[in-house]
Formats: structure tokens, C-alpha cells, sequence
């Protein structure tokens, strides 16, 4: 069989990555798409996969549009005259469109079903929706979905690629740090569904006023032209660092969004996820249930207080989550029983 890949964003990327190397294993061709994103293209070349790119990103609603309508003809000309079997993405709307136009089965993976933009553009089109059981169906079908196509894993994402990670000390020469250090990403301040800002910088400054170093992990240009002006200490990586081996080493990790306080929990690190929307993160709450170091809050001020508490005593706060991890499944586990059920 031959299936197309597409990825979005540097996590899409990482977790196509994942998928990729199992494709692989068991015979199968795989296309790889990707778009002018953050790291994308640089994640899928540490991985050591053939890409091709197509398109970029929209930061308003009309460049959001045009760029839709311009990257699903160019995804068109790619994909026509190969025919792939299935699609595999994270809710990619123009990949979807053009998969489900020439007749191909989309599975489509999804945790963000509060990205309501993206996933009524492809979960009617979807063939299987590919969701941690943490996130309640019923968000899936307000947007769209059809509940047979519905098929639930008992993990999150991230699992796919930190059940391998290690540590690798290494990564921190390349890196130039030292001493005790913090990992900071800022909000995804670009995105469709997020409108207000995080304000992460009150973490930052309590983090070196504590004297911790700060490697500071911004998503796009701007941030980090921003940060490197405010602040000139903080350390901001020139490539994509191998963060789920560092993470192993951090005292914290705070993010404006999801995914590495994910990571960073899965490799027993404390993590906080500062998410301005007032709405439930299902698979956050879902790791610090079972005993992960996470929390959450709405915004960096909220937040100080634990961050300081962390920071005056880190190591009361790491946690040995090896048994936890080994209880949760990968979607790409997911992947595989969806698939097999085809041959």
C-alpha cells in the first residue's frame, strides 16, 4: 500500500515521524507532505525522512483562506497520479479535501477537538478519527463527526515518541548549559482558536531572578526577536534541540500551550501548560490524574506561585513515571489495529 502523510506543525511532524517508522517496518511506500510551519521541515530532517513542502501559514482569516485553496491545488498535483490508499493527518484540511475529493480512506488523528476550525473541515471527511479516550466523544460529534468513524486509544499522543526517550547529557553541551535550567515555550499566539496571550514572560523573570538559567523555545520569528531584545540572558536554541532527552535534566517546563508540558510530565519533569481558554484539556488532566507532575492555569501570573514553589525545591517535585508510561498506549497503536482491520 502506499500512504500519505501529512504534518502540519514541528508535534504533527514528530508524531508523522513515529508513524512513518512503523509504515516502514511493515512494507508499506509512505508520501510525506508538510507545509512552511515553525520546525516542521527541520523535525521531518532530524528524522531522516523525504518530505515534500507545500504551502505555509496564514495569519489572518484571508491569508488563512487563500493559502487553504492554493496548498490543496499544488497537494493535488502531487498525490493525483500516485493514488495513495489512505491519508493519514492531524486534522490537515487541505490534505483531507484533496483525499477525500480523489477517493482515498482519511484517518485522521486528533486530541484539539476545541480547534473547532480545522475539525469541521475534516471530520466529516474522515473515514476514522483517531482520539485519546480522555476526550469525550460528544465534542467530536458537535463537530461533525460520525460516530462510527470514532475509534479511542488509551494515552495521548505524546506517548508515541517519549516511551523511547533518554536522557543524553550531550544534548545540554550543545546547548552550553550548566547549572539548573528551566524550559520556557511561549503561547501559539497565530493560532485560530487563540486570540489571547499568556503572558509568559512573568515566569521568566521569576525563573532567573532564582538564578536558573532559562532555554527559551519560541514558536515563531517574532517571538523570538521579542524575547532575545527583553531578555539577554535566556538561551534560545539556533535548531530544534532533541527536547525529550533534555527534559530529563530540567528543574521545570512551562509552556503556553500543550504539548511539552505533555512531554515533559511523560518524562517525569514538572510541567505546567499555561492555556488562556476557558475550556477543559482533557488529555492534561487525564496524566495528572494518573500521578504525572502537570498542572494547568490560565495565565503566568496565576501561575508564580507554583513555579517558585517548584523552583525553591525541584527535586521534591521529579517524579519516576517509567510504571505510568507503560500503561499508556501510543496512537500509533491505533494506527496499526485501524489499518490491519483493512487487509
Amino acid at each position: 500500500m502506499l500512504i500519505w502523510l501529512d504534518a502540519l506543525t514541528p508535534k504533527q511532524a514528530r508524531l508523522m515521524a513515529e508513524i512513518a517508522e512503523f509504515l516502514e517496518k511493515r512494507g508499506e511506500e509512505i508520501l510525506i507532505t508538510c507545509r512552511r510551519y515553525a520546525e516542521t521541515e527541520q523535525m521531518l530532517e532530524i528524522k531522516g525522512l523525504r518530505y515534500i513542502s507545500v504551502g505555509g501559514y496564514g495569519e489572518n482569516k484571508l491569508e488563512k483562506l487563500v493559502n487553504y485553496a492554493d496548498r490543496m491545488m499544488k497537494l493535488i498535483e502531487i498525490v493525483r497520479g500516485r493514488k495513495p490508499d489512505f491519508l493519514i493527518s492531524f486534522s490537515s484540511p487541505e490534505a483531507t479535501r484533496v483525499a477525500f475529493g480523489l477517493g482515498m480512506k482519511v484517518i485522521t488523528i486528533n486530541d484539539t477537538p476545541h480547534a473547532f476550525h480545522v475539525c469541521r473541515l475534516t471530520f466529516p471527511l474522515s473515514w476514522r478519527i483517531i482520539h485519546p479516550v480522555a476526550v469525550p466523544e460528544e465534542l467530536y460529534l458537535m463537530n461533525w463527526a460520525c460516530k462510527e468513524s470514532l475509534v479511542s486509544y488509551n494515552g495521548v499522543d505524546e506517548v508515541a515518541w517519549m516511551k523511547k526517550a533518554e536522557p543524553k547529557k550531550e544534548e545540554l553541551e550543545k546547548l552550553g548549559i550548566k547549572g539548573d535550567f528551566v524550559i520556557i515555550r511561549p503561547e501559539e499566539s497565530k493560532a485560530s482558536y487563540l486570540s489571547e496571550e499568556a503572558g509568559i514572560s512573568a515566569i521568566i523573570d521569576v525563573a532567573i531572578e532564582m538564578g536558573y538559567d532559562v532555554i527559551l523555545m519560541p514558536r515563531y520569528e517574532d517571538q523570538k526577536d521579542y524575547y532575545s531584545r527583553r531578555y539577554r540572558t535566556i538561551k534560545i536554541p539556533s535548531y530544534p534541540p532533541d527536547a525529550s532527552s533534555i527534559y530529563f535534566f530540567s528543574s521545570l517546563v512551562v509552556t503556553g500551550g500543550g504539548t511539552m508540558s505533555r512531554e515533559a510530565a511523560l518524562a517525569g519533569t514538572p510541567s505546567i501548560s499555561v492555556f488562556p481558554l476557558n475550556i477543559p484539556l482533557y488529555v492534561n488532566d487525564y496524566l495528572s490524574k494518573m500521578g504525572f507532575p502537570l498542572w494547568r492555569f490560565s495565565s503566568a501570573e496565576d501561575a508564580v506561585p507554583l513555579v517558585r514553589e517548584i523552583l525553591s525545591a525541584p527535586g521534591k517535585y521529579k517524579r519516576d513515571v517509567r510504571d505510568l508510561v507503560r500503561q499508556l498506549e501510543s496512537p500509533v497503536e491505533a494506527v496499526e489495529r485501524v489499518i490491519s482491520c483493512q487487509e
